[in-house]
């Protein structure tokens, strides 16, 4: 049998231990809460989908800005966020990367219709994404990029004027001069 005195003794020791491991647990919890904050999302920035309606011309890659024939646009909605990734510069543009789309199946298997789009490139530049299908175009408006070279769009694709189908995702960076784009691999898949 264990005398109360013993019993004392094991409690001391068992309060200390579960004292230092609440300690250690609230000190994680800062030392995340302090990274994520470095990390500190940047909200979409609000603005309008340009439709533009062209037909293709073979011999002209530059053919759809020149041979527009109707526009019109769709409101983006502002709120959402996302952390932001810090690129390497130069004096050179980079080519833009990111998530230029969210959700490529957006409405599929009960997944909602909102986009958040990203492009970074070079601090400074700007940049826009396009959406191609049939020779028809539809652009979110151009941003310059923040100080880490980064831009965001928050849209719906119910306000966008994207009909069914498969569109091309390309994001289009410029900066002195310069014209670099980046074609996204998966095409936007439109219910």
């Amino acid at each position: 049998m264990i005398k109360k005195t013993e019993k004392t003794f094991f409690k001391a020791p068992l309060k200390l231990i579960t004292l230092m491991i609440l300690i250690v647990a609230i000190v994680a919890t800062i030392v995340l809460f302090l990274i994520i904050k470095g990390n500190r999302p940047t909200k979409a920035v609000p603005g309008t989908i340009k439709t533009i309606n062209t037909q293709p011309n073979p011999n002209n890659s530059n053919s759809s800005k020149s041979n527009a024939s109707k526009s019109s646009t769709a409101t983006i909605n502002p709120g959402k966020t996302s952390v932001v990734n810090t690129p390497t510069t130069d004096n050179s543009l980079a080519a833009p990367y990111g998530s230029f789309v969210s959700n490529h199946k957006p409405g599929q298997n009960g997944s909602n219709l909102t986009e958040l789009s990203q492009c970074t490139t070079t601090p400074g530049a700007t940049c826009y994404i396009k959406f191609t299908q049939n020779g028809v175009e539809r652009t979110l408006p151009q941003q310059t990029v923040n100080s880490d070279g980064t831009t965001f769009w928050e849209w719906n694709i119910n306000n966008a004027g994207l009909t069914g189908g498969q569109w091309t995702i390309t994001a289009i960076a410029s900066f002195n001069g310069q014209i670099k784009s980046t074609t996204d691999q998966l095409p936007l898949e439109v219910p």
